[in-house]
């Protein structure tokens, strides 16, 4: 009975470790009103989390089909990027915005404790190991640099589940964990996040030869591959639309080497699991601290994609002490740490440009540092048998730990000083010649580093023989606190109220949202680091404000798309004053651009255009080009004439008779997925409607009721025939995948609901 007891004030104990390092971490955003808005999550995900519940109640149909705030209209529910249909998008129909977008990170952060705590009590760590390894993984640099990336992390948090119920399938064989798995792996495909999505075979493939009883042959695989196609079908909802959708982007033909290999790890961040700012801060407020950019020289923003790996120096302490004995249950997860430590190394080691050209269906995949999950999950694995070791009396596991702490310890110290003995030399060691200024923080870095060092290693050096209980919370709390100072500064938070309003500059835009686009001319003519007062694409979709000719920012974009921004700029770098007429012909209704350079930054102005079409006109002019290349020589040539111009390809002549005649058009309805237009022509021959909306294979028009063929104008907008007359316009844009889609996720969950019921204890 006082064994027992003792073992629930263990786990009360170390719970409670856990929730304070949670709260203590996540304070601002949980008491004091704030949000998250580093990185991607003000750039990129919050704009994208705006359009939830505004298209989902604008559009005509479930789910909503197509975003008219992106490129002059993109596939919204279909794109990954959205993720329209992981539960926690839900969150933004249930709940306010604020309230929604704080869920996003809190929740994945509180699900990947429990995931790893799970996967390591299935692996047979005690409990408090457990704890150990959910604070190192939760809160280590990992999982809270993947914070504001969205797919990543939704995708990080719940794979150590569906490696947990692998392996209890493969040994059980009960259809309970069956379920487990395909809900587990059925959220990850949701997110999607296809990088990570595809290392899932090798973990659920380690994890079923790990939890295999050597008599059954092949049968525990069998079973894992059973439900991990459950799971599949759960995420279909994502994974099908996603993978059509993929067929009309730029990833369809395979990713430009040099993009998919971007933001490959360095060999050399190593150094980060045992020094946290081994190259420096990339914070909101610091990001100029940050001198590991030499690391990623060539690379997209010389910056890495995963901020930190910092495990905690604990935990890699532990982890090297245990992997020089590993043993035989460990050695099959160090094997899968060592595969994804060589495919997120990319292009420093190889093998993914190998896979990549070995394998078709990875063309399109890039980023191989996102797999560095793998050899962080591997360490936290071996950081928790760690522990263990710690609790059964190997004192050899704590002398090993306590050696690399005194290493540690040494190396920093030595460093230290000679910053300040030398900065000049230590300034060009880390910095490559950067201010002086910067000698502070390195110092003060390496101290920091000592001191934790020299924490753990007196704490080590007490131990004894058995790690007792007390001993045991001592390490626990030492090692979250450690974490959530250092991971305070990847999840930093900034008032609501400062992220969500407008910029100045579009401030009135936004108030009343023109029916038209913005064109943004600051990312091609003003590239470099974000100011305070710079808000580009696709933020400005957060206020109900259209953009066109941006940035593919997550190369889901149609391929027409792209190749029409990238004629624009060939056209106008060519030839400036093709800016203003190219920009009225796509209905642009304001110009943003730099206006001047202060010490804060580029200051922006919004300038609306005197003349521009509406989004549905008949086309005064017509003329018929050879394709993208034909359609930049027809452009030059007209010059100021090409703003009243609409470009056909040559393959549609035959559909209008020239001359065209004249005509009116009034646009009587607009939803994102179904417009209605009166369109009267006055001459006897048919005229060209032309709707600055881009073109896609989903969208179908009728005239009067009867169906049309929806044309392709200027590279990638659309352009319908109307005969002589008065007529009724209607186009509708559907999915068919979406439909389908569904049903196979309804299917896959009423099957794992089946299997959960079957797998009820009887009696």
């Amino acid at each position: 009975m006082h064994a027992a007891s003792r073992r629930g004030r263990e786990r009360l104990v170390g719970t409670a470790i856990a929730g304070v390092a949670f709260v203590a971490l996540f304070f601002p955003a949980l008491f004091l009103g704030e949000t998250f808005g580093d990185r991607d999550l003000a750039s990129f995900h919050r704009p994208l989390s705006a359009l939830v519940a505004r298209l989902t109640s604008a559009s005509s149909s479930f789910p909503p089909p197509w975003n008219p705030y992106f490129e002059s209209g993109q596939p919204y529910a279909a794109s990954p990027a959205h993720a329209y249909f992981h539960p926690l998008t839900t969150l933004f129909l249930l709940l306010p915005f604020e309230s929604a977008f704080r869920m996003q990170v809190l929740l994945p952060v509180l699900a990947a404790a429990l995931s790893i705590g799970f996967l390591l009590v299935t692996l047979g760590r005690s409990f408090g190991a457990a704890v150990f390894g959910a604070i190192s993984f939760a809160f280590g640099g990992y999982l809270l640099s993947t914070t504001s990336l969205f797919p990543t992390l939704r995708t990080a948090a719940v794979l150590p589940l569906a490696a947990a119920f692998a392996f209890r399938l493969a040994r059980n064989g009960r259809p309970r964990d069956a379920a487990g798995l395909a809900v587990s792996l059925g959220l990850a495909a949701l997110a999607p996040e296809p990088t990570l999505l595809l290392a899932a075979p090798l973990l659920l493939v380690v994890a079923a030869y790990c939890g295999r009883k050597r008599s059954t042959g092949a049968r525990p695989y069998a079973r894992v591959a059973l439900g991990a196609v459950l799971g599949l079908a759960i995420g279909g909802a994502a994974l099908i639309p996603g993978l059509r959708l993929a067929r009309k982007t730029a990833r369809a033909s395979g990713l430009p080497a040099e993009e998919a290999l971007s933001r490959s790890l360095s060999p050399f961040r190593a150094l980060e699991l045992a020094l946290p700012h081994a190259f420096g801060h990339l914070g909101n407020a610091d990001a100029h601290l940050f001198w590991g950019g030499r690391l990623y020289r060539g690379q997209a923003g010389e910056q890495p994609l995963v901020v930190s790996l910092y495990p905690g120096l604990l935990a890699t302490a532990l982890a090297a002490a245990v992997l020089l004995r590993p043993g035989r249950r460990l050695r099959p997860w160090l094997g899968l740490g060592a595969v994804g430590l060589l495919l997120a190394l990319g292009s420093h080691a190889g093998v993914f440009a190998l896979l990549r050209r070995a394998l078709p269906f990875l063309a399109g995949v890039r980023f191989p540092e996102k797999l560095v999950f793998l050899p962080i999950l591997a360490l936290t694995i071996a950081a928790a048998t760690g522990f263990d070791r710690l609790r059964s009396a190997r004192t050899r596991t704590a002398r090993r730990a306590a050696a690399f702490l005194v290493a540690v310890l040494v190396i920093t110290i030595a460093a230290a000083i000679v910053s300040f003995f030398a900065p000049l030399f230590v300034v060009h060691l880390f910095t490559g010649g950067a201010s002086t200024d910067l000698v502070a923080v390195i110092r003060r870095d390496l101290l920091l580093a000592a001191a934790t060092a020299a924490l753990f290693t007196a704490a080590l050096s007490r131990l004894g023989g058995r790690l007792a209980s007390r001993a045991a919370v001592l390490l626990l709390a030492l090692s979250a606190a450690e974490l959530v100072f250092h991971g305070r500064e990847l999840v930093s938070t900034v008032p609501a109220a400062a992220l969500a309003r407008p910029p100045t500059y579009l401030a009135s835009l936004a108030a009343r949202p023109p029916d038209g686009p913005l064109f943004f001319d600051a990312g091609h003519a003003a590239p470099g680091a974000e100011p305070a007062d710079r808000i580009a694409p696709p933020r400005p979709a957060e206020w109900g404000l259209k953009t066109t000719h941006e940035i593919d920012y997550d190369a889901t974009e149609l391929s027409g798309s792209v190749e029409a921004t990238r004629r624009f700029w060939h056209a106008v770098d060519d030839s400036p004053a093709l800016l203003g007429p190219l920009l009225a012909r796509r209905g642009v209704v304001a110009f943003v651009r730099v206006e001047a350079t202060t010490p804060a930054g580029p200051r922006m102005v919004a300038l609306p255009l005197s003349k521009t079409w509406p989004f549905a006109f008949v086309a005064p002019n017509v003329v018929f080009t050879g394709g993208p290349d034909g359609w930049l020589t027809t452009v030059r040539s007209l010059n100021a004439s090409a703003a009243d111009t609409v470009c056909l390809d040559e393959r549609d002549r035959e559909a209008l008779p020239l001359p065209s005649s004249p005509g009116t058009a009034v646009v009587v309805e607009r939803r994102p997925d179904a417009i209605a237009v009166d369109v009267t022509v006055t001459g006897p021959s048919p005229a060209l409607l032309a709707v600055n909306q881009t073109w896609d294979d989903g969208w179908r028009a009728t005239i009067d009721g009867r169906p049309s063929r929806l044309l392709r104008a200027d590279i990638s907008l659309s352009a319908l025939v109307v005969p002589a007359g008065r007529h009724r316009i209607a186009l509708t844009y559907r999915d068919p995948s979406l439909g389908i889609s569904l049903g196979i996720t309804l299917l896959g969950l009423i099957a794992t609901a089946a299997l959960v019921v079957l797998g009820r204890p009887r009696g």
